[in-house]
């Protein structure tokens, strides 16, 4: 059995993921990363986990050690421009002209 105990970073900025899911590829088991992007998971020697997390690509990897992190590539997500314009109110009329 293989303790993991890792991170996982950004690899452009090298800044935590936080919350990453990480699981065992085949297995119901898994957790997900801190704040910090740190994690703990026992895995057999040769498990395949995968990692994932919104704005990144997907990673998996078999594991036969305890790397210190893992780094996922950054997804960027492009969304088009909005434009938020008020109601326009109707006027409401009671239906009578002006009393003479």
């Amino acid at each position: 059995m293989i303790a993991l105990n890792s991170q996982i970073l950004d690899k452009d900025s090298n800044q935590p993921v936080p919350y990453a899911q990480i699981k065992i590829v085949g297995e119901p088991k898994g957790t997900q990363a801190d704040v910090n992007g740190r994690f703990r998971l026992n895995v057999l020697p040769g498990s395949l986990i995968e990692i994932v997390s919104i704005g990144y690509y997907k990673r998996r990897d078999y594991i036969n050690s305890n790397p210190a992190a893992f780094y996922l590539d950054p997804n960027p997500v492009e969304i088009q421009e909005i434009t938020i314009r008020p109601e326009k109110k109707e006027s409401k009329t009671t239906g009578f002209d002006s009393l003479a």
